[in-house]
């Protein structure tokens, strides 16, 4: 058999993807062991896996990207990949007792002799493993068919981890509803997807891209990426297709809320990302920069991205659930997060070469040194938004009220400070960062956010960042309320504690990654993420510069 050295190379940037779903075949074999001591490790294998995904996938970071890569930009999907595997790890450690405190769980680990069957521990945190995985391919996608598939494979375990999170009715119907809504999107992501194929008679987005790049957007394209763009949106928890998110993060147990916020979101992003850059972010012919995305398609986002702040905000203002708050936030940040799309991908660009006095290449330098791409901002946006709800769920996951229901009302959080003192800082802290309160990574996010749309030098840029300021400031209103609930609220002794471990650490270390992003982490995160969405800079050194200036 003949393999080419490109489709090794292919397998070779499928590294980290194979990991995880080796991880959850390790999984499997572990849930149904006779040995009640390897099954109490599965969720141990589940997060080793994740780790070494990540791993692996940074391990790679150095080398050409062997795979196909997105709008020309071939760092993007292995950082996606480290964020995915960052995150996903601490995600792991949060439902790693979700299956232990199940009814059919518990028979099965306590019935004589043990029937594999009955145990479905292995199977959930397979499922979790292999949506992480679905995101991975969704970020190094290089044809509709590979990203459709993708996308799929993110969604079809979250269906059953949500079903099977907890002993309640309202899991089983709000799978239901994810189910069923997400056919729907689907369907219209598909059929966005054929039309582009109609368009341009190919599958492969390279291909795509150069067809489009070479006859220009018809408008059978124009309407394929129109209809893929809003059942995307489906994945990403933003208008219009929005409406399940508050009764779906209900109904989920608490740490799976957590990872539907956040897995799910990162590879609807990176199949934005994707799918728009068949249709703009092209080299413009000055080589300064990238050409803009068609109006219809820009407007298109903006609209989505300006409903889903008012929506989700001011639903948020309503509710007397955190989790039902934390969905309402989700539509919200994804209003934020879609200011990055709109922005695109680096202003400068090129191969250094700079016309000018000294001072003006100088000047140059210093601006692209300064300046935030949109993808880039995107990248930092996503790993603060998911660390801030990592961190604040996690926290919340580990709190029953006296009948051992999950504590989410405000009442029942009512003076946390005094029965568990570090929680209710991590869930201050998280809220604040999500609400973007300055010296915490989710201001740091904003800021980037907004000074890619800002470049952009239009007015309606310029309204786009006034939503994203006059919404922040509305959302303070139930963060704020979140934090004085948990920090100043009177202890009403309606909480008790989980004996979850490694669901605190993931709290914890999801709030200090939150601190470290506010200060010190921001500027090496902005650079890295700079680079991955393709932003180049004018490379000189000053002493040359200075003595370029002095010649002249």
């Amino acid at each position: 058999m003949n393999f080419s050295a490109p489709f090794f190379e292919l397998l070779r940037s499928l590294l980290p993807e194979f990991t995880l779903l080796g991880g959850a075949l390790l999984c499997l074999l572990a849930g149904l062991s006779p040995t009640a001591s390897v099954r109490r490790v599965t969720a141990l294998v589940a997060v080793g896996s994740a780790l070494l995904s990540t791993l692996v996938a940074a391990s790679m970071s150095h080398l050409p990207q062997s795979g196909p890569g997105p709008v020309d930009l071939p760092e993007l999907p292995t950082f996606l990949k480290i964020i995915i595997g960052l995150l996903g790890s601490l995600l792991l450690m949060g439902v790693a007792k979700v299956p232990d405190r199940l009814r059919q769980v518990l028979d099965a680990e306590n019935a004589k002799p043990f029937v594999a069957g009955d145990d479905y521990r292995g199977e959930f945190f397979a499922f979790t493993l292999v949506s992480m995985a679905g995101a991975m391919l969704c970020a190094g996608a290089g044809d509709l068919v590979w990203l459709l598939l993708a996308l799929e494979l993110v969604s079809l375990p979250s269906y059953v981890m949500i079903a099977c999170s907890r002993d309640d009715g309202r899991a089983q119907e709000s799978a239901i509803k994810y189910f069923f809504l997400g056919a729907m999107a689907a369907a219209i992501f598909i059929y966005g997807f054929a039309l582009m194929y109609g368009a341009t008679g190919h599958t492969g987005i390279a291909d795509i891209r150069a067809h489009v790049q070479a006859h220009g957007v018809s408008n059978l394209m124009l309407a394929g990426v129109a209809l893929s763009v809003v059942g995307i949106g489906f994945k990403i928890a933003a208008a219009p297709l929005h409406s399940y998110v508050l009764d779906v993060y209900e109904g989920a147990a608490t740490p799976v809320t957590a990872f539907l916020a956040v897995i799910p979101k990162i590879a609807g992003f990176a199949a934005l990302i994707l799918v728009l850059g068949t249709v703009g972010w092209f080299p413009s012919k000055d080589g300064r920069g990238v050409t803009a995305l068609p109006p219809a398609i820009w407007s298109l986002l903006a609209v989505m991205a300006m409903a889903s702040m008012v929506i989700g905000n001011t639903l948020g203002l309503v509710q007397k659930n955190v989790k039902r708050v934390m969905g309402c936030s989700s539509i919200a940040q994804s209003g934020y997060l879609l200011l990055g799309l709109l922005a695109g991908p680096a202003l400068m660009a090129g191969d250094g070469a700079v016309e000018g006095s000294a001072w003006e290449r100088m000047t140059v330098h210093a601006s692209a040194l300064a300046s935030t791409n949109g993808l880039g901002a995107l990248c930092v946006y996503l790993t603060v938004y998911g660390l801030g709800t990592i961190g604040l769920l996690s926290a919340l996951g580990c709190l029953v009220d006296k009948h051992g229901h999950d504590a989410t009302g405000w009442d029942s959080l009512a003076g946390l400070r005094h029965r568990h003192p570090l929680l209710a800082i991590i869930i201050a802290l998280c809220s604040l960062s999500l609400m973007g309160l300055p010296v915490l990574g989710g201001f740091v996010g904003k800021i980037m956010l907004a000074d890619a749309t800002l470049a952009a030098h239009s007015s309606l840029a310029v309204v786009l960042v006034l939503f994203l300021v006059l919404n922040s400031a509305v959302s303070a209103a139930y963060y704020l309320r979140l934090t004085h609930v948990v920090l100043l609220g009177s202890d009403n002794n309606q909480l008790d504690l989980l004996p979850v471990q490694s669901r605190r650490v993931a709290a914890l270390t999801a709030a200090i990654a939150v601190l470290a992003m506010g200060g010190f982490l921001a500027g090496p995160l902005l650079r890295a993420a700079n680079r991955a969405a393709g932003m180049k800079t004018v490379e000189m050194d000053m002493q040359t510069v200075i003595t370029s200036a002095d010649g002249r």
